[in-house]
């Protein structure tokens, strides 16, 4: 580019330490840096790990410290202002999150409404914070609708459309990108029986993954009791990640699962937990596009999810995984699981899943990512 283009990013944190969502800002502000982007970030806070390069800017948004719905709509009054009055004249907003501005924006997320109904209770939906999101995404999607609207499923997209009417000139579908590197069958493997000793899996057993930050929306409570109608006791349970370990402790031992459930905590390195496993069971109530889904593909683990994970638009059933239409089906949990320990050829699932999940590179995401910036950029209407 002869002259850079400038991005104004809004995003709450760009620390990668926080979680998925940072983490993938992380990988993509780093390749569109690597294609000689300008980007000045407006964000509350920058973590050790973040990017550092020389296009790039960082402005800090001081937080307030009061009730989270508060703080949502300062830090969307405050980027707001803090844009308008930067000396800098950008070429386009790009936004994330819970901003009701931009002319570029990424539901990451998913639609908040959608998210309530599928995983809170009544009382939970009245909570400030989760009313202060819906009105912010209405906002943005009915009144101030940005010009390119991004989101990593076509489920996400149709609800959009269906809920607020966005048209289909406005959204773009561009689906997660992953680490091939980290992810893939030749280093899942690398630690497959090691792993399995650790957590007294034998060779012979089915060992199932499940691996997510907390537990109830992704599904886990619903998996465990799902376990407990499993009659095969080589059928085991690998559960990986950030729960609140006595009530998990308490639900195991309250359906006999002792000997057939092990929990391994958070684990920076789960790709080597992919190795270990036979399949990933993701039972969501709601995922805009879980990254675990293909980072399992990729890693050669065929994968178990239900229909309101936008990742399962990736699972072919019978062929990479199986998709289980309703969350909270404990049967059809169990049926998925006990058809898939029984399929007597899993390899040609195995090599399937490998060939759905390598597709979906962070460099192919970026250049996907790049072609509808300059399609925006190209047909904008001047000074707009």
């Amino acid at each position: 580019m002869s002259t850079p283009i400038k991005i104004a990013l809004v995003v709450k944190s760009l620390d990668p330490d926080k979680g998925g969502h940072e983490n993938y800002i992380k990988r993509l502000l780093r390749g569109l840096l690597d294609k000689d982007y300008r980007v000045w970030c407006f964000a509350e806070n920058f973590g050790s790990r973040s990017v550092e390069h020389g296009g790039l800017t960082k402005i800090r948004i001081r937080a307030c410290k009061l009730e989270s719905g508060l703080r949502m709509l300062w830090f969307n009054y405050r980027a707001q202002q803090l844009i308008r009055r930067h000396p800098v004249q950008f070429d386009l907003v790009f936004t994330t999150g819970n901003v009701t501005f931009g002319q570029f924006y990424r539901a990451g997320g998913g639609v908040h409404e959608t998210y309530m109904e599928n995983c809170l209770g009544s009382l939970e939906q009245l909570q400030p914070k989760h009313l202060v999101v819906k009105f912010l995404q209405r906002r943005l999607f009915t009144q101030k609708t940005p010009d390119r609207l991004i989101t990593n499923s076509e489920m996400v997209r149709k609800d959009i459309q269906h809920r607020y009417g966005v048209s289909d000139r406005t959204i773009r579908v561009i689906r997660n990108g992953i680490d091939l590197d980290r992810f893939n069958p030749t280093r899942a493997g690398e630690t497959r029986d090691s792993i399995r000793d650790k957590y007294g899996f034998s060779g012979d057993d089915f060992v199932c993954l499940f691996t997510a930050g907390g537990g109830k929306r992704k599904g886990l409570p619903e998996l465990i009791h799902s376990f407990s109608l499993i009659k095969d006791t080589k059928v085991k349970l690998l559960i990986v990640g950030r729960t609140d370990a006595s009530k998990l402790d308490h639900a195991i031992t309250r359906y006999g699962l002792k000997h057939r459930v092990a929990y391994a905590g958070f684990q920076p390195q789960i790709e080597k937990f992919y190795g270990a496993a036979d399949c990933l069971v993701f039972p969501s109530k709601y995922d805009a596009a879980a990254n675990v889904v293909c980072e399992a593909l990729a890693s050669g683990l065929p994968v178990i999810t239900t229909a309101s994970n936008g990742s399962a638009e990736l699972v072919e059933s019978g062929k990479n995984g199986y998709v289980i239409p309703r969350a909270g089906d404990y049967d059809k949990i169990r049926a998925c699981i006990e058809k898939l320990a029984g399929q007597e050829n899993r390899s040609a699932m195995r090599q399937h899943a490998i060939a759905t999940g390598q597709q979906f590179s962070m460099e192919r995401h970026i250049l996907e990512f790049e072609a509808a910036l300059s399609d925006y950029l190209n047909n904008r209407i001047p000074n707009s």
